[in-house]
């Protein structure tokens, strides 16, 4: 059993008395489950120096979310076709978007996987569903220059730092909202002070207060 296979028995075994199932009504992964996977994948993908390729399939762009959710069920019925029992299915975003993690692939593998997808999803959706559809693939550890301090980080690949930053956004601005406040309120309260100080420099020195 690979690593991978052991990490998510490990989630489903620790989690399963404590908290909601893990697995959905289609027997993926949750969206919470689904992204912890992601990074125990990336830690073992550090350790063992192999790569991991992450799938994306979404379906934005339809009009309903009825009409999204059985297009996601077509979608997740071919997806199963295509993935081994050491890769994990689930949710990336609950009923928006799904993901796949390809375990232990090479960086050659992810045209192919990409190709074998499309084929499978072209095969049973109508042409305007097609339009609905969005992949996109992310392959960890990601191959660019590391001395290039410009280029960042692919976002989807880390969903722990995504939710976490999204979490201290608004302690943030009630922070920063308090700082101005009190500033405001600060110079209020003392501005009679640094007025009688100005009369009083006023009154004792000659020429301007500043």
């Amino acid at each position: 059993m690979s690593e991978s296979a052991v990490a998510m028995k490990s989630i489903e075994t620790t989690e399963s008395a404590s908290s909601p199932a893990s697995h959905g009504d289609n027997g993926l992964l949750t969206e919470q489950h689904f992204q912890r996977a992601i990074v125990l994948e990336r830690k073992r993908s550090e350790r063992s120096g192999k790569a991991f390729l992450l799938m994306l399939v979404g379906s934005g762009n339809c009009s309903s979310s009825e009409e999204r959710g059985k297009l996601i069920s077509e979608i997740l019925s071919q997806l199963s076709l295509s993935t081994r029992e050491t890769d994990v299915l689930g949710w990336y975003k609950q009923n928006v978007s799904a993901g796949v993690i390809f375990t232990e692939i090479s960086i050659e593998d992810k045209a192919s996987i990409g190709e074998v997808i499309r084929a499978r999803i072209t095969e049973v959706l109508k042409v305007e569903q097609l339009g609905q559809v969005t992949i996109s693939l992310h392959v960890f550890p990601e191959d660019w220059d590391h001395n290039d301090k410009k280029r960042s980080h692919d976002p989807r690949l880390y969903p722990d730092l995504l939710n976490r930053e999204q979490s201290q956004r608004i302690p943030r601005i009630l922070k920063r909202a308090i700082d101005v406040l009190g500033s405001i309120l600060a110079l209020l309260l003392l501005s009679p002070v640094f007025l009688l100080i100005a009369l009083a420099i006023k009154l004792t020195s000659r020429g301007p207060v500043l």
